[in-house]
């Protein structure tokens, strides 16, 4: 069984469990949207807005090092850039250079 899974939507944790050969009681989502609250396996959480400033460096020295921006194939950049601004890890700075946010 896989130690964790990264999903989208829907939020299901019995039924993603299930699909996973997992007992549903052992599945547990920590997910900040409060809509989830009361539903099964779902743990409602503080939004998280930001690393600190050393953990923010280390990972992005980590992705320049094993995920340069250069090795991303142009239909995952465009889909990346059309997040909302606050869910974005890749923008565009001043001069239109792609960088990890």
């Amino acid at each position: 069984h896989p130690d964790a899974v990264v999903t989208a939507t829907p939020k299901d944790v019995p039924r993603t469990a299930g699909r996973l050969g997992c007992p549903a009681a052992r599945a547990h989502l920590w997910d900040d949207n409060a809509q989830l609250r009361g539903r099964p396996g779902a743990l409602v959480v503080p939004p998280f807005t930001r690393l600190a400033p050393a953990q923010r460096a280390r990972l992005l020295a980590f992705l320049q090092e094993r995920l340069p921006l250069a090795s991303l194939p142009p239909e995952l950049v465009e889909f990346m850039l059309e997040a909302r601004p606050q869910a974005r890890s890749l923008a565009r700075g001043p001069a239109g250079e792609l960088e990890y946010r």
